[in-house]
């Protein structure tokens, strides 16, 4: 009886810790979107996250990148998607890697860096 108590208490506290884990993964997804004007969250290894980042630097638009290589759950939650990059602007999701791209080079981006909301 000792040792199912123990285990009980073990897998309730590990459960209240990822839930904790959750929230502040939660927390900090949204703050970062709600406090940039454009933000990507993007992963160290992945090429369309560096093809994302070097659109945007060539354009001269002022943007904030994660590399979340821990939190696809909240993006997927957020944007419907695991993938990265996931680009942000104005606190409204754009778009991918490729949608990112294409969207520098025709001049959306710009135009709603610019503007200010996401039509």
């Amino acid at each position: 009886m000792k040792n199912i108590l123990t285990l009980f208490l073990v897998l309730f506290v590990h459960a209240k810790e990822t839930s904790t884990t959750e929230e502040r993964v939660r927390e900090f997804v949204r703050d970062a979107i709600e406090s940039n004007v454009v933000v990507a969250f993007t992963k160290s290894y992945c090429p369309y996250s560096h093809r994302a980042k070097k659109e945007l630097e060539s354009a001269d638009i002022e943007f904030k990148y994660y590399d979340i290589d821990r939190m696809p759950d909240e993006l997927k939650r957020i944007t419907g998607a695991r993938t990265v990059p996931r680009v942000f602007i104005h606190q409204k999701f754009y778009g991918g890697g490729d949608n990112t791209a294409a969207g520098v080079r025709s001049g959306e981006v710009q135009g709603l860096f610019e503007a200010g909301k996401l039509e």
